[in-house]
């Protein structure tokens, strides 16, 4: 049997990206190692609510979830209310389909923190960290620019 995929989500969790999670955390042939959340179909802050409410009702609290950029590199940052809703994941009735966790503190040092947590895994498993990108590469871009040995 072969190594598990390990994977590293960066998403902006709206409802396809939710999905994502579910797939990448219950998937057999991969691990899900952790998130990292970007503005996108919601602002951060809900984005990240949403990430953590999607593991916790699938029992995988314990993956780690990094809030990640408020803005866009470049440019305005478009949300998508009138498709995913306010919470970034209602459903039919307006209402989010999750219960929302508490607000988590913001890590200042998230880039730092998903680098290491990346270098780390890969160290320790002898493989790839897989990044896996569903939204803006916002996140991306500065993790490779701030972080250019995690290539």
């Amino acid at each position: 049997m072969s190594a598990k995929n390990i994977i590293w989500l960066d998403c902006d969790p709206g409802h396809d990206d939710a999905m994502a999670i579910i797939l990448a955390a219950m998937h057999p042939s991969s691990s899900l190692l952790g998130i990292s959340t970007v503005a996108g179909n919601q602002s951060s802050e809900k984005t990240h609510l949403n990430a953590r409410a999607v593991l916790a009702s699938i029992g995988c609290q314990e993956i780690p979830v990094l809030r990640g950029q408020d803005t866009a590199l470049l440019g305005p940052m478009p949300y998508c209310a009138e498709i995913h809703g306010e919470s970034g994941l209602d459903g039919p009735d307006g209402k989010p389909l999750f219960s929302l966790p508490a607000p988590a503190p913001r890590d200042p040092n998230w880039i730092i923190t998903w680098r290491d947590i990346i270098l780390k895994e890969a160290a320790a498993q002898h493989q790839k960290i897989h990044l896996v990108c569903t939204a803006s590469l916002t996140n991306v871009a500065l993790l490779l620019t701030l972080c250019p040995e995690i290539r």
